[in-house]
């Protein structure tokens, strides 16, 4: 059903708007366009062209958990005197004063997953003489954990 309240607005069955809908007050607080099929295609014939070693990766994952850690403070001030920076409260529901402590459980998990990303990905020795080889096949896309309400 395509409406004010649902996430999902669809042509031919196909969603061309996402929208993220406040648990606070049932409102829209953002509306983004999903991408076409031809767009999807350019997006990821860049991502493979630029695939990194995993070392790089994991330097790169550390560094945006040491920015996201060492600007937490002014990501809480901008929350609370910005109209815009109030969207992370409408999209999850959570009062402001409960950001500085997510913001610390995203760099926990963030860390702990880059902790374990060589000993994760590494070859797996099995057996005498056998091997499970761990090779990148792709992208991934990860989805954050959401509700979608439907009318």
């Amino acid at each position: 059903m395509i409406g004010e309240n649902n996430p999902l607005s669809t042509v031919s069955g196909f969603p061309i708007m996402i929208r993220t809908i406040s648990p606070v007050d049932g409102k829209v607080v953002v509306e983004r366009r999903c991408h076409t099929e031809k767009e999807i295609t350019e997006i990821l014939q860049r991502a493979k062209k630029s695939r990194s070693a995993l070392s790089e990766r994991i330097q790169v994952a550390n560094r945006f958990l040491d920015l996201l850690e060492e600007n937490k403070n002014e990501l809480v001030y901008y929350q609370r005197m910005l109209t815009q920076g109030r969207e992370i409260t409408m999209m999850m529901g959570r009062p402001i004063r409960y950001t500085p402590k997510e913001i610390d459980t995203a760099v926990m998990r963030g860390r702990y997953m880059v902790s374990i990303a060589e000993e994760t990905l590494c070859d797996e020795v099995v057996g005498e003489g056998k091997v499970i080889k761990k090779v990148p096949v792709g992208i991934v896309l990860s989805i954050s954990g959401t509700t979608l309400l439907s009318n």
